[in-house]
């Protein structure tokens, strides 16, 4: 009876292995999960505005040997699509067919993509965008934001933002507007440069971030020398030439920015000679517009409001500005 028994538990023990095993094995280590098989009514990647996005391969479960044999160490840009959320998670990689691997061993790499995978229903198909061989990182990362603008994907194949300066993400997680590349191009329509994010075309015009906006994918000319459009492909301007540009937006920029000419009008005030007068009599000359004030025992924003104003201050001082010389 004892021999009966140890028996019988055994074989609940194996029934209840194998049933371990096929529930979790379909989920592939290395792969798709069971049901990642094509859809039955295929699916096509689209824009924002419905057009279809030209892929170089299209993959489900049973074409996944065949992905490994022509795209390993091949670089480019891939996508998932969930069939059933219609999530979409674009990246970038110098090993496809290795990146693949790492994402569904559930390795850190993505884990908003990872939790979807490990939702039993979940249902992917696998797009080969684009190929880019002996590209840098730098550029990879540039054409893969490029897609952000084209495909509507809320979520993408990040790390967190201190791990990863691929990760240019708005607080929520999310893509900000601002992270979304952009091109720069001249009045005639040439391409000067692109960068991965209007943060970074700021910092390369050497403008302030709340100045741009404005003239971004509207038809104004920013310094009367550039055009901001969306991210543009194709050969850039040599480096001496985006310099020259970027020489001649700079002296315009600023000339005609309000604030900084305000700034200098400033600054030019407070260099200045100044001369005071009560009642129509001169009472003195000073070298600057601190030194009247102290002279006349005022703080000097007095003596600044009352030559802005063209008036009187209350105890009857007018001040003349003399033109620096």
């Amino acid at each position: 009876m004892f021999g009966f028994n140890r028996g019988c538990i055994l074989a609940r023990v194996l029934v209840c292995l194998w049933c371990l095993v096929f529930l979790y094995c379909p989920l592939d280590t290395l792969y798709f999960t069971a049901s990642c098989g094509l859809p039955s009514s295929p699916l096509v990647l689209t824009d924002k505005h419905g057009n279809e996005v030209p892929c170089l391969d299209v993959f489900g479960k049973e074409d996944l040997f065949r992905m490994g044999k022509v795209y390993r160490y091949k670089e480019g840009i891939y996508a998932f699509q969930e069939v059933h959320s219609q999530k979409i998670y674009v990246g970038e990689s110098r090993n496809i067919h290795g990146r693949l691997r790492e994402h569904f061993r559930g390795d850190g790499q993505a884990p908003a993509l990872w939790r979807d995978i490990q939702v039993p229903s979940s249902e992917f198909r696998l797009y080969i965008l684009e190929l880019l061989p002996n590209s840098t990182r730098e550029l990879r990362e540039v054409v893969e934001k490029s897609y952000w603008g084209r495909i509507e994907c809320e979520y993408n194949i990040q790390n967190n933002g201190w791990q990863h300066p691929n990760a240019l993400l708005s607080p929520t997680g999310l893509p900000a507007k601002n992270y979304c590349p952009v091109s720069l191009i001249t009045a005639d329509g040439r391409l000067v440069k692109s960068f991965v994010s209007r943060s970074a075309l700021v910092r390369w015009l050497g403008i302030g971030a709340r100045q741009a906006p404005s003239y971004i994918d509207r038809d104004r000319l920013l310094g009367g020398v550039f055009k901001v459009v969306s991210f543009r492909g194709g050969e850039e301007m040599e480096e001496s030439e985006q310099s020259l540009l970027r020489d001649e937006f700079t002296r315009n920029w600023f000339a005609q920015t309000p604030i900084q000419k305000a700034t200098q009008a400033s600054a030019d005030l407070r260099s200045s000679p100044v001369s005071a007068y009560k009642e129509g009599v001169l009472v003195g000359t000073y070298p600057s517009l601190g030194a009247c004030g102290r002279a006349l025992g005022m703080p000097h924003s007095t003596v600044s409001r009352a030559i802005k104003a063209n008036r009187a201050t209350r105890t009857g001082f007018t001040f003349f500005i003399h033109e620096s010389q």
